[in-house]
């Protein structure tokens, strides 16, 4: 074979290679949702009783579909806010309005998170508190990575 046969091959390969790892990378992202990745993340890594492991995860997924609507009412809120910054002339009016309401939304998502956490601050001694919290912590920390915030 030729030099720049076996160049050829080598690139060709390493492309096929790199582009193997884009279609995995996105199929895992796409696909396999990260509620379920942060479940197993959690069974895998957190130092609790199985009961209570279980317990935090039943909580937090019911407070999940509890307030799957309401984290869509959020989003549409948001995307209301946004329209009306961007309309041609800026309507304050609408905007304080819409803002009003946003913020409602906002509280509603948020008495259901703390709802939760008060749940599970009192079935929880102070050291497994400190569990959860640091492992509360680390998800949000690698969710804004993730998403570039």
């Amino acid at each position: 074979m030729t030099k720049s046969l076996k160049l050829i091959i080598a690139l060709s390969l390493l492309l096929n290679l790199m582009l193997a790892g884009i279609i995995v990378g996105f199929f895992t992202q796409r696909v396999i949702p990260h509620n379920a990745l942060d479940r197993d993340e959690f069974l895998n890594s957190v130092n609790l009783p199985e009961e209570k492991k279980k317990f935090f995860l039943n909580v937090m997924q019911s407070n999940r579909k509890e307030h799957m609507e309401l984290r869509e009412r959020v989003k549409e809120g948001r995307e209301k806010l946004l329209d009306i910054l961007s309309a041609k002339v800026f309507d304050e009016i609408a905007f304080e309005n819409q803002a009003k309401e946003f913020q409602k939304l906002r509280g509603s998502l948020t008495d259901g998170f703390t709802d939760t956490m008060r749940s599970i601050g009192k079935e929880f001694t102070a050291e497994e508190r400190k569990v959860v919290v640091e492992h509360l912590r680390k998800m949000r920390e690698l969710r804004h990575r993730k998403h570039g915030h």
